[in-house]
């Protein structure tokens, strides 16, 4: 019968009689006209035996909506001799869910850097977490639900840096599943373009004095080659053409890294690190040109090159952070210089487990970061003559656009920039 597949949702709410009493009653609330009542609801309904039922719904209007939907899609379902589930899973055939969407999405980027995977992660879950928990499947993601994602993160504080990041991040995925919905890219924060930060020549002069032999010859490889952090931990011995001066970058599956994007790329090498990789090729026995202790992908450079900018007094002073795992030398150092001094206990605690750290006196300085060295490779390269296209397959962009952010600005005053003048204008 048709009225058995009808169901209405009333609000209990307090009525007047003509008498003047009041008592408690249904309201019919009705559908389709965009207002969203408060109270008490209630669903009527014919149960499967032919009587009128009422099933509470809560004090909410969506879930009252929902509750109807879930209600009348069982009576559907039931006249075909189906379960809802079973209803539910021959209309969903060839849909995917969200979830596996983000499964399928993240077991292809399973060979990125482990941090690439990691943040990936972080951002799908989060944009899993702020959907409407009755959005299942991938189709029925909107762009609505996107900017939603967008004024979430907003709210919590997120910089727009972080928040463009992970709407980029949302973007790969649902092209990746075959969406149709497109980001809005006018609509998120402006992120401010910050200027490049180079070392400058004093800053290198200064740090490579305060480096060991060991330490010079890692850092003269970062800086004269422009090679990312995981490409200097798996460079092998066998990557470089000494004939050539040329060094290559590719993937090493025996440590699992892959280049970034999967290109192999080659990079010429300046004579002096040529020079010095040849003296350290007759020393070493490992693979690796620059291993650990146990002869595997050294994983501590930032580390090193934090410790080293402390020790060369060129930590900016103002930064406060942690540092990694400290070593038992390092907490002994922290005992002896905080014995004499009226500290409470608190502070030498925190000290001790790394919180707090003013970089006056500890290696946590920001400004001394290892990409800055791929940077500083670019604009010197760049300064020297490199055609830019040329520059970009050596750092191993997709786009020149990318390039040209790593370049600094040129300086002005130097004799190097007045000298182009000269000879643009000499007749």
């Amino acid at each position: 019968m048709r009225h058995q597949f009808k169901v209405t949702i009333y609000l209990r709410k307090q009525k007047v009689s003509n008498t003047g009493k009041a008592y408690w009653g249904f309201e019919l609330v009705k559908l389709g006209q965009g207002r969203k009542p408060t109270g008490s609801f209630y669903l009527r309904h014919v149960n499967d035996n032919g009587k009128q039922e009422w099933v509470a719904a809560g004090q909410h209007f969506e879930n009252a909506t929902a509750l109807r939907s879930k209600l009348l899609a069982t009576k559907y379902a039931n006249r075909q001799g189906l379960t809802l589930e079973q209803d539910e899973a021959l209309d969903n055939v060839g849909r995917v869910s969200v979830k596996e969407a983000v499964t399928k999405f993240l077991k292809a980027k399973e060979h990125k850097a482990k941090r690439t995977v990691a943040a990936y992660t972080l951002a799908l879950n989060t944009f899993v977490d702020s959907l409407p928990s009755r959005v299942r499947w991938l189709d029925e993601v909107t762009e609505p639900a996107v900017r939603h994602f967008v004024d979430l993160m907003t709210t919590a504080g997120l910089s727009p840096k972080t928040v463009k990041n992970r709407v980029l991040i949302v973007s790969f995925l649902l092209k990746h599943s075959g969406s149709k919905v497109k980001t809005r890219w006018a609509e998120l924060p402006t992120v401010e373009t910050q200027p490049v930060r180079v070392f400058s020549p004093d800053e290198l002069r200064k740090v490579f004095q305060s480096m060991n032999e060991e330490e010079h010859s890692i850092f003269s490889f970062f800086l004269g080659t422009g090679c990312r952090e995981q490409e200097v931990s798996n460079a092998e011995w066998s990557d470089i053409d000494f004939q050539h001066r040329i060094h290559t970058v590719s993937a090493k599956q025996e440590w699992g890294f892959a280049p970034k994007s999967h290109e192999i790329r080659s990079i010429p090498l300046p004579a002096d690190l040529v020079a010095m990789l040849k003296a350290r090729r007759h020393q070493s026995e490992d693979k690796l040109i620059f291993p650990n202790a146990d002869g595997r992908p050294n994983g501590h450079f930032l580390r090193i090159l934090k410790r080293i900018a402390l020790r060369a007094g060129l930590n900016c002073g103002h930064c406060v952070g942690t540092t990694g795992k400290l070593t038992s030398v390092d907490k002994k150092k922290i005992v002896a210089a905080h014995q004499d001094k009226p500290e409470g206990a608190d502070v030498l605690s925190a000290k001790l487990n790394r919180k707090g750290l003013s970089c006056k006196d500890h290696p946590v300085c920001e400004h001394w970061y290892l990409h800055r060295f791929r940077k500083t490779f670019a604009t010197k390269i760049n300064h020297a003559g490199m055609p830019l296209k040329d520059l970009q397959v050596i750092l191993g962009h997709k786009s020149l656009v990318t390039t040209e952010k790593y370049l600094a600005e040129s300086d002005l005053k130097t004799a190097h920039m007045r000298g182009f003048a000269d000879k643009a204008f000499s007749f």
